[in-house]
This record gives structure tokens, C-alpha cells and sequence, in this order.
């Protein structure tokens, strides 16, 4: 996890530590512990999710994973926990010395069925594979600066390591990023972003929009109405319902699927709504739809970002068929 925290991810996983860590203790002060029959609901869920479907094979996974079935039940239950109380999180985000004193076992049972530890195995793979490409070796400057920025970050994490030790798997990590972020600037040209937009152009149209919330249908058809029928703006009608309309600026596919369908159809000025999502129902007006253009530094940014997860996604199926060929040469000839 050495990488993670070189590059500042570790701080997603101090943060769901601290938030679960949190939540255990509101639990017990308040002996609001989730009962066995919610616990074996969340258990199956998960189980379900990873086909583990007998409990043979649930065993297994688990001698695999290196905990018992007690630890992977107090992980469940913190999940149920950090659901039932989401909004510990920016206190307990704030104490980042809590999650020092979570046992070992319980920080790796969390990382691994949180999907955590497997985003940052993903990341150095994709950052292995790149840098495999690239002719630079990196410049120590930048190495040298990542690395003590990073034992400023992780100091209580890194004290129990030997410091030589430390440092050596951190230099590696750190030019592994430094060869693999040559490569990847030297991907992301102006003609590989035209390419790239020309591929997305639709999904990256510009939309600017105001929306309204409601906890009930009910709500957002009034809201709708007073729109439609009595010639009411959405910010009077927050005003009235003493709500706040949300401004967006987004692209058209990070929008929800139910409010992007509706505003694909949609002309600007128009009103769309009542959309139920995520048990919220919306009422939202269109100001403004933009083609997508590399003038528009919200676009440009994301066809760069684009171009980097083909050259990395590339990148990692090559060393994987790499791979795949020096298994075949050494396998063992009948």
C-alpha cells in the first residue's frame, strides 16, 4: 500500500477507517450494534456480488484473504453503520489518529472488502505498465520531492518502518511514476485529444442546468406545476419552498442515467421532471447545451484524461499478453 500513500490515495482509506471507527463507538455508546439477521442480509450481499455462493467457498475466500469469519462480520457491520450515520463522516475525516489504533487485521479485512486495496493495486498496475514503455528515467528532483511529501503525510504509518527500507521501496515507486507520467505527457497531444473527441463527442456535451430536490413526488410536481402553469421561475420556487436551486455545469455523461436520458431530449429553457433518483425526485430547467469543443477547458481536461486511460488501459493488455506468452514458452512439453 506504499504506493497509495505516495501518491495521496491512502487518504480515501484513513477516511473510511476514521468514519467506521467513529461509527463503532456512536453504536456502543448508543447500543446501537446492527442485530445478526442485518448482518447476515449484508453478509449474503456481499457474498452474492463475488459469487461465493456456498459456504465452502465462502471459507476459502476468506483463509485466502487472510481473516476469519469474526473480523469479516465487524467489517459488515461497520459498513452498516457508516450507512445508517454518513454524516460522522466529516468529524471522524477530521481525526486522522484513530485510525492508528485499529488492529492489523481489521485495516486489512477493511481495505480488501471496501475494493480499496484492489483500486490502488489497480493504479500501480496501470503506472507499472506504462512506465515498462517509457525511455526517461525519471528525474530524482521530482522523486526526491514526492518522497518526502509523502513521510510528511504518512508519518505515523511509515515510524514502525526501517527508515532504509523505507526509503528504498518508496525511490522505486516514485520513478516508476515519474517514467510513467513522462509517458503518459508525451500521449496526450493535441491530435490524439481530437481523436478522442471525436469519439465522444455526444457524450461530452456541455449542459448547464438549475435543479430542485424534493424527498417526495408529490413535492416536485407542485414544483413542476408552478413552473409549467403559473410562469414561476425555479428560483422562486425555491424561494417559496425555501430550498436552494443547484447550478450545474456538467458534462452530459457524468449526469445520473435518468436526468442524462431526459436532458439528451430536452431543449434548452425547457423544463424536465419530476426524475426520481437515488429516492430524491428532481425537477431541473436546462439553460444551456454546448457542443463539445477542445476550446472549452472543461473538455479539453477530459479528453487529456481520456487519452491517458487508453494509453494505460493499452499498456496493461500488453504486458498481461506478455505474460500470457511466457507462461505458454514455459510450460512444461509432454
Amino acid at each position: 500500500m506504499l504506493d497509495a500513500m505516495l501518491h495521496g490515495d491512502w487518504a480515501d482509506f484513513e477516511q473510511h477507517l476514521a468514519h467506521g471507527a467513529a461509527c463503532a463507538a456512536e453504536a456502543e455508546r448508543t447500543d446501537g450494534w446492527p442485530d445478526s439477521a442485518d448482518i447476515e442480509a449484508a453478509s449474503n450481499d456481499f457474498r452474492y456480488a463475488r459469487d461465493l455462493i456456498t459456504s465452502e467457498e465462502t471459507e476459502a475466500w476468506l483463509e485466502r484473504m487472510s481473516f476469519d469469519m469474526e473480523i469479516w462480520s465487524d467489517v459488515l457491520a461497520r459498513n452498516l453503520l457508516r450507512a445508517r450515520w454518513p454524516d460522522l463522516l466529516s468529524s471522524a475525516s477530521a481525526d486522522a489518529g484513530v485510525v492508528t489504533d485499529i488492529d492489523d487485521t481489521l485495516i486489512s479485512a477493511e481495505g480488501i472488502c471496501s475494493g480499496l486495496f484492489a483500486q490502488f493495486a489497480q493504479r500501480l498496475a496501470e503506472r507499472a505498465a506504462v512506465a515498462q514503455a517509457a525511455d526517461d528515467p525519471g528525474d530524482e528532483t521530482v522523486v526526491d520531492t514526492v518522497i518526502n511529501a509523502a513521510r510528511m503525510r504518512n508519518a505515523a504509518w511509515f515510524e514502525p518502518v526501517p527508515h532504509d527500507q523505507l526509503d528504498h521501496k518508496l525511490r522505486q515507486l516514485a520513478r516508476i511514476a515519474s517514467r510513467a507520467g513522462s509517458q503518459l505527457a508525451a500521449a496526450i497531444t493535441p491530435a490524439a485529444m481530437a481523436t478522442h473527441l471525436d469519439r465522444y463527442r455526444l457524450d461530452w456535451l456541455r449542459v448547464d442546468l438549475e435543479r430542485l430536490d424534493f424527498m417526495t413526488d408529490a413535492a416536485a410536481r407542485e414544483a413542476e406545476c408552478c413552473v409549467r402553469e403559473d410562469g414561476l421561475t425555479l428560483s422562486e420556487v425555491a424561494i417559496e419552498s425555501r430550498r436552494s436551486v443547484t447550478d450545474e455545469r456538467a458534462l452530459l455523461d457524468t449526469l445520473p442515467a435518468a436526468l442524462r436520458h431526459a436532458v439528451l431530449s430536452a431543449s434548452p429553457g425547457e423544463l424536465v421532471g419530476p426524475i426520481e433518483i437515488d429516492g430524491r425526485f428532481i425537477v431541473a430547467q436546462i439553460l444551456a447545451k454546448t457542443p463539445a469543443t477542445l476550446d472549452d477547458p472543461l473538455i479539453r481536461a477530459r479528453a487529456g484524461r481520456s487519452v491517458a486511460d487508453a494509453v494505460r488501459s493499452k499498456a496493461v493488455l500488453s504486458q498481461v499478453k506478455w505474460i500470457e506468452r511466457l507462461e505458454r514458452i514455459e510450460e512444461p512439453t509432454s
